[in-house]
């Protein structure tokens, strides 16, 4: 996963090694970060629950707590966020994530 360059809508998205570029600003995420995310721009528009997320990215749903995907989730956000990237996961309440 060296990069890529996704359109979602009318938007321009850009992973390069393991920072989203946004413009100028480009934080880094953590190699965790970047496999949720990349995983999401592979599966767009498709709901992607804890479970799949948990066995996908780390090969074991049941001996990873939850906690573990959660926190990834939210500093992933958060980082997005930060480079004014804001609605590009929606949380669908009850079933997970879409991009």
């Amino acid at each position: 996963m060296n990069g890529f360059l996704a359109w979602l809508g009318m938007r321009e998205y850009q992973l390069v090694g393991q920072l989203p570029i946004q413009g100028d600003a480009q934080p880094e995420l953590t190699r965790n970060e970047f496999r949720i995310l990349y995983y999401f721009f592979m599966n767009s528009g498709k709901v992607i629950g804890k479970e799949e997320l948990l066995e996908k990215l780390w090969n074991d749903r049941f001996y990873l707590d939850e906690n573990v995907l959660m926190v990834n989730m939210t500093r992933l956000k958060h980082k997005l966020r930060e480079i004014g990237i804001t609605h590009l996961l929606e949380n669908i309440r009850g079933k997970g994530w879409k991009l």
